[in-house]
C-alpha cells in the first residue's frame, strides 16, 4: 500500500481531526514528516481534506461534503489539473510539487514527489522506474499515472 493510500485510510478511520504529527506517527518507521505534511496539504488543496484548528494546532479531517465520493476522486465537477494549465493563468493550479504516482489495478502502489525521488534516488532511478512501468504496461499488468501539478512560477514561465 502506498503512502498516499495509507494516509487516506488513516484519515477515513479517524474519529477526530489529526495533526500532521499524529498522521506521521501512524505511518511506517522512516517516513519523513515533511513528506506526510506535503501529502496532507496536497489532499487539502484538492478538496479531499479540510483544516481545522484544535488548541492552536492545524489539524486535518476528511471533507464531509465528499463523504459519498471515494477519497481519490477529487472535488466534484473540478477540471483536471492539466486542463487548468491549458486554460491559462486564471485557472492556474495552486503551487505544489510534481507528484509521481504508480498505479496497479486502480490502487496507487507508489507515490513520491519528483524532487524527493530525484534527490533520494537520482534521476536514473526515476527513468528506470518509468521504463519498468512502460514494459509492464506493454504486458497489460500496470497503469502508470504521472500527476503534474504546475507550481505558480513554472506556469508563469510557460505563459
Amino acid at each position: 500500500m502506498s503512502l498516499v493510500a495509507k494516509i487516506d485510510a488513516v484519515m477515513r478511520a479517524a474519529s477526530k481531526p489529526l495533526s500532521a504529527r499524529h498522521v506521521h506517527a501512524m505511518m511506517p518507521t522512516g517516513t519523513n514528516l515533511d513528506t506526510v505534511g506535503t501529502l496532507l496539504s496536497q489532499r487539502r488543496r484538492a478538496g479531499l481534506l479540510r483544516t481545522v484548528t484544535v488548541d492552536g494546532v492545524v489539524c486535518y479531517e476528511v471533507n464531509t461534503e465528499l463523504e459519498d465520493e471515494p477519497l481519490e476522486r477529487g472535488r466534484p465537477g473540478r477540471k483536471p489539473r492539466m486542463q487548468d494549465a491549458i486554460d491559462g493563468p486564471s485557472m492556474r493550479a495552486p503551487a505544489s510539487p510534481v507528484l509521481v504516482e504508480f498505479v496497479r489495478a486502480g490502487e496507487i502502489i507508489a507515490s513520491e514527489s519528483l524532487d524527493t525521488l530525484i534527490a533520494n534516488r537520482g534521476p536514473r532511478h526515476l527513468i528506470d522506474m518509468i521504463g519498468d512501468a512502460a514494459r509492464d504496461l506493454s504486458e497489460a499488468r500496470y497503469q502508470l499515472t504521472l500527476t503534474v501539478q504546475v507550481p505558480d512560477a513554472a506556469s508563469e514561465a510557460c505563459e
